[in-house]
Parts: structure tokens; sequence; C-alpha cells
């Protein structure tokens, strides 16, 4: 049997536009279920001629700092990043996947989509002067983007919490307003530190990220944002001390793992324990073994990170008050 959970809606609106700068550098790196809320992380601010600014991204790329009034989201992260930072009049579009799958649809009605930034024609159809993307990997669109004079920047990968909370420094530095990304990034480290506070003095439950596909095994651990989620979460994560990032389990190494807790998606942990030699998993052979969260939420590298461990506590120390 599997405890099913769905999404916690949350919202937030910001005013006002101006160009000012700053950034500090991060502390010493701790889990995120103990990581204290932290200022602007350590971002490269370059200088550029005509004591002008600029902000280096992912790909090494620098793009100036300067007032932008049309900007696209060419990523779900970008989606909510903008909402949260951003007057909703200077975001002129979001994603499709966003707009279909997402629990936060409704703060973006009536914007125009987009299938996908690497789509040159429909990016210019909306004529951004700015598009934030994540990792888009389409360089020589994103340079036929470049060459029609839009800024295009590249978050990056993103690899869990503090990526997350970088992205939230790097957005509100091309907005003009650092002292927004100051407190989204605060206010949201604090609730992702005390999600698990009330768990008081029971102990720590030992858990893994799962996902089955065609019969192979895919988790997510230290690292990734599955990670992070399942240590705000209050659990262990069984697959920690061995594993990092995205790693594909043989059943073996599952078996010898073999986690009180499995965290999946709805329907998937009949599928998991369906795998050969699986049906052995303690996870398996008990009543509330997994806990099911919406796709939307688990899969979520961005501020939706918050929400997923939010469930997955509730369901996985359900006398907890």
């Amino acid at each position: 049997m599997s405890v099913r959970v769905g999404a916690i809606n949350t919202a937030a609106a910001v005013v006002a536009l101006a160009l000012a700068l700053g950034a500090a550098s991060y502390g010493v790196r701790r889990s995120p279920a103990a990581r204290a809320p932290s200022r602007s992380p350590a971002v490269e601010i370059v200088e550029l001629s005509d004591g002008r600014r600029g902000l280096r991204d992912a790909t090494g790329e620098v793009v100036e700092l300067k007032p932008y009034h049309r900007i696209l989201a060419g990523s779900t992260v970008a989606d909510r990043l903008l909402h949260e930072l951003a007057e909703p009049e200077r975001v002129v579009g979001v994603t499709a996947y966003g707009r279909a799958q997402s629990p936060w649809a409704y703060q973006q009605a009536g914007k125009p989509t987009l299938e996908g930034a690497d789509s040159v024609e429909a990016v210019l159809a909306l004529a951004p002067d700015l598009v934030v993307v994540n990792s888009l990997g389409q360089l020589d669109k994103v340079a036929r983007l470049r060459e029609r004079g839009i800024a295009v920047f590249d978050l990056g990968d993103m690899g869990g919490a503090d990526m997350l909370v970088r992205s939230m420094h790097l957005v509100a530095l091309l907005l003009g307003h650092p002292e927004r990304g100051d407190r989204l990034a605060t206010g949201w480290q604090r609730r992702l530190a005390s999600v698990a506070d009330v768990r008081g003095d029971r102990a720590r439950r030992r858990g893994v990220y799962l996902s089955e596909l065609s019969g192979k095994l895919f988790g997510g651990t230290r690292g990734s944002s599955y990670g992070d989620i399942l240590l705000a979460a209050g659990l262990d994560d069984a697959a920690a001390g061995a594993y990092r990032g995205w790693p594909e389990y043989s059943a073996e190494e599952l078996l010898r793992l073999d986690p009180e807790l499995i965290v999946t998606k709805p329907g998937m942990g009949v599928q998991i324990c369906r795998v050969n030699g699986l049906a052995r998993l303690r996870a398996c052979r008990s009543p509330d073994g997994f806990i099911e969260v919406e796709a939307a939420l688990l899969d979520d590298p961005g501020l939706a990170m918050l929400d997923a461990a939010e469930a997955i506590f509730a369901a996985a120390y359900p006398d907890a008050r």
C-alpha cells in the first residue's frame, strides 16, 4: 500500500523597478535540513566597457546588467522565480509545460506559452529582451537569439537547494532588485530547514527516492533536488553514503540498501515491486512502505522542493504535530 500526497499551493507578489547590484559569499555548506538562511551567494559580476556591468551565466556568457522589460521564462524553474521576483507586466511568456502541469499554473493565467526556448521563431514572436533558461544546450540557437539582440541567461543545471538559492539571487540581479532575491532565499531556506522540526525526538526514518522506467530503476540522492528533499523531509537518505546525483540501480543494489521507505510518483510503487526480485524489499512488504508524491512537486528542482518536502514529511510522520 502507498501513501499518496498532493500539492500545497503558494503565491507571492512583488513591485517596483530600479537597478542596484550586490553580492556576498556563501558560508559553510551543510545539509538542507540544518542549513541556516544565507544572504546573496558569490556570483561573478563582470566590469564591462564604459562603466557597464554584466553577470556571467553557467555557460560563461556575460549578460549585461541593465533594465529588462520583456522577460521570457525558458524553463519551469524560471516560470516560478519570475512570478515571485518580477512585476507581472515584465514577463512576456512562460513554458507550455508549466502551464499544463504545474499546480501554480493559475499564477500565469493569460501569459503566452512557449513549447521550448530552443524554438527561435517562437521566441522571436514574443519579442523578449531577456530569456532565462536552465542548461538549454542548444548553443547554436542561443547564438541566433543573441544575434537578434536578445540576451539569454543560462542558470545552469539544477543540482538541488544550493543551486536554486543561487538562481534566486541571479534572477533578482538580472531584474535589478537583488533585495528581492535576498528576501525570497531567506524565507525559502528557513521554511525548508524547519519542515521536519515537529518530528521532535522521533527517530529519522530511512528512505530513498526511486523511479521505474521500462524495468530500469533510477534514483536521486546527494547532489540532486531529490536528495535535498528527502533530508528536508526528515528522512535519512539510504543511498547518500554510496551514490551521488541520479544513479541507475540494479535490483541487487536496492536489496542491499533495503530502505524502510521509498519515495516515488503516483502508481509507481506497484511497478517497482514487480521488478524481478524487488518484492523482497522491506518497503514492498510494508503496508505503508511507499510515499507517492505528485510528479509536478517531486520532479521540480525549483521552489516546489519545499512543497514536496512538506508532503513527504506529513506522510512519513503522520503523528507529528
